[in-house]
C-alpha cells in the first residue's frame, strides 16, 4: 500500500497491525472514485437495520474494528430475536437501536467512471431472487449473489476463487471475479449498498448490564463538578457549549440530510418509538462506522450529529436548522417542519439557509433564544440524558471526532481492552443533553 493510501485506514485498527487490506474491496475503490466534489449527503438514507443487513453489519465491523462483538450483538442490532435466549440475558431486551446508513448503487453507476466499476452490466431492478444469479452475466465479475452464505464458526463470508470457471445455461463460460453486487453490503431489494451505521444500547436505569457500574458514576459525578458549575458560570455564553451541538461543522446539505432521514423520516421515527426513549437514563454508543471509500467525507461527524439530533427530537421535540433550536408542540410541529424542509428542497442550487419574510414570520415564533436556553441550563442539576462510548487510547481521530461534536473526555481508564493479549487504556466521552426549554 501508498503511504498516501494509509489515511483511508480504520484509525480503530491497531496501530502497525495489517488488518486493514480487507477493507481494499472492489466496492470501496469504486467509493474512492466518486467525484470528491459530488453532494453525497442529498444521496443517503438512514433506516432501521433488518435481519437481511445482518452479515453487511457483521462486514464493515471486521473491517473496521480490532475487536470481536458477542454474535448476539448483531441480533440484537438487526432486531433479530431468538426464542433461545433466557429472559435474563441482556440482549433479550427490546434495548439495541440499529440504524443504517445506504447509499443507492445508482449513485456510482452515474457518477463514477464506467471503467472504473466492476459491475454486471445489466440493471438488477425486477429481478427475483430465485432467478438473479442467472439472468445477469458480468463482463468482468460474478455473477451478483449479494447475500452469500457464512461460515458458521466465524462468520466470514464464503470468497469466490478466480482459478476456477463456471459455466452459465446457455454455455457461455465467464470468470467469477469480484463485483460490486458481490459485496455483503449490498442489498438487492432496494439495489443500494450499506455504507454506514449506528449502534446504541438504550439505559432506562442508571446502571448498564453490558458496562461497569462505575460509568454512570463517572458520568454523574463529572456532570455535578464539572459541567453543572460551569453552566452557571458567566464563561458559560455563545454556542459553543458542551450541551449543544456544534452548530460549525453543518451546512445547508447537512440540514437536509437531517430533514430527509430524521426529522420526515416516517419509517424510522416509528421504528424508534418502540425504544421508550422518554425513559431513557443513559445511551450508550456501542459501535458507529463508516466504510473507507466514504471516509474524508465528515459522514462520520455526521453520523454523530445525527444520534445528537435524533435524541433530541424523540426525547424533546426539539429540531435544528441554521445554527437554531427549535421547539414546538405536536400539533405545529408536522407545519413548521413542512415549511422548512420545503425551503431546503427548494434552494438546493442557491445552498441557502436564509429564510423569505413569509417562511421567517411562520417558523421564528418556535425559534429558542439562546439566552433562554442558558437560563434552562443553568437550572438543570440533575444529570440529563447523557451518550457516552468507550473510544480506545491510540484512536486520536476518534477523540477528536468526538471532541468537534462537543464531547467531553470524562476520564481514562487503564487496560479496559485487551487485543491479542495485549491490554490499552479507554477513555469515556460523553455528550450531556440539557433540555433547552421548559417542556
Amino acid at each position: 500500500m501508498s503511504d498516501d493510501s494509509y489515511r483511508y485506514r480504520s484509525s480503530a485498527l491497531v496501530p502497525g497491525v495489517e488488518r486493514w487490506p480487507s477493507e481494499w474491496s472492489v466496492l470501496n475503490r469504486t467509493l474512492l472514485s466518486l467525484p470528491t466534489d459530488l453532494p453525497i449527503l442529498r444521496h443517503l438514507h438512514m433506516r432501521p437495520l433488518k435481519a437481511h443487513h445482518r452479515e453487511g453489519l457483521l462486514l464493515l465491523h471486521k473491517r473496521l474494528f480490532p475487536i470481536n462483538y458477542d454474535s448476539r450483538f448483531y441480533d440484537a442490532a438487526c432486531g433479530i430475536r431468538s426464542d433461545s435466549l433466557e429472559s435474563s440475558d441482556v440482549w433479550s431486551g427490546n434495548d439495541v437501536i440499529g440504524i443504517g446508513m445506504f447509499l443507492p448503487r445508482s449513485v456510482l453507476m452515474s457518477n463514477c467512471d464506467c471503467h472504473a466499476v466492476v459491475c454486471c452490466e445489466s440493471s438488477v431492478s425486477g429481478s427475483t431472487d430465485s432467478d438473479a444469479s442467472t439472468s445477469r452475466r458480468c463482463s468482468t465479475s460474478s455473477p451478483p449473489n449479494s447475500n452469500r452464505g457464512t461460515d458458521a464458526k466465524n462468520g466470514d463470508r464464503v470468497s469466490t476463487s478466480n482459478s476456477q470457471s463456471e459455466s452459465d445455461p446457455h454455455g457461455n463460460e465467464f470468470i467469477p471475479m469480484d463485483c460490486i453486487l458481490n459485496d455483503a453490503t449490498y442489498y438487492r431489494q432496494n439495489d443500494e449498498f450499506l455504507v454506514g451505521f449506528l449502534t446504541l444500547w438504550i439505559n432506562r436505569r442508571e446502571f448498564s448490564p453490558i458496562t461497569s457500574d462505575n460509568d454512570y458514576f463517572y458520568l454523574h459525578d463529572f456532570y455535578e463538578d464539572v459541567v453543572f458549575p460551569f453552566l452557571q458560570s458567566p464563561d458559560c455564553m455563545g454556542k459553543n457549549l458542551p450541551t449543544i451541538p456544534n452548530f460549525l461543522s453543518l451546512s445547508a446539505d447537512s440540514y437536509r440530510f437531517l430533514f430527509s432521514n430524521l426529522y420526515r423520516n416516517k419509517v424510522l421515527l416509528d421504528y424508534l418509538s418502540g425504544f421508550m426513549l422518554q425513559e431513557c437514563k443513559t445511551a450508550y454508543l456501542l459501535s458507529a462506522g463508516i466504510t473507507m471509500g466514504l471516509r474524508s467525507r465528515l459522514l462520520g461527524t455526521h453520523l454523530i450529529v445525527f444520534l445528537q439530533s435524533m435524541l433530541y427530537f424523540c426525547r424533546y421535540g426539539i429540531f435544528l436548522y441554521n445554527g437554531d433550536m427549535y421547539y414546538c408542540s405536536e400539533n405545529n410541529r408536522d407545519a413548521v417542519l413542512s415549511t422548512l424542509d420545503v425551503h431546503l428542497r427548494t434552494s438546493m442550487k442557491t445552498n441557502s439557509l436564509e429564510l423569505d419574510d413569509v417562511t421567517e414570520y411562520e417558523v421564528a415564533p418556535f425559534r429558542l433564544h439562546m439566552q433562554s436556553v442558558l437560563k434552562c441550563y443553568s437550572r438543570c442539576e440533575t444529570m440529563p440524558l447523557s451518550i457516552y462510548l468507550h473510544v480506545i487510547g491510540y484512536n486520536k481521530k476518534a477523540c477528536e471526532m468526538y471532541r468537534r461534536a462537543n464531547f467531553i473526555c470524562v476520564t481514562r481508564i487503564d487496560d479496559f481492552y485487551t487485543i491479542n493479549g495485549i491490554k490499552y487504556p479507554a477513555n469515556i466521552f460523553a455528550y450531556y443533553m440539557c433540555p433547552p426549554c421548559d417542556l
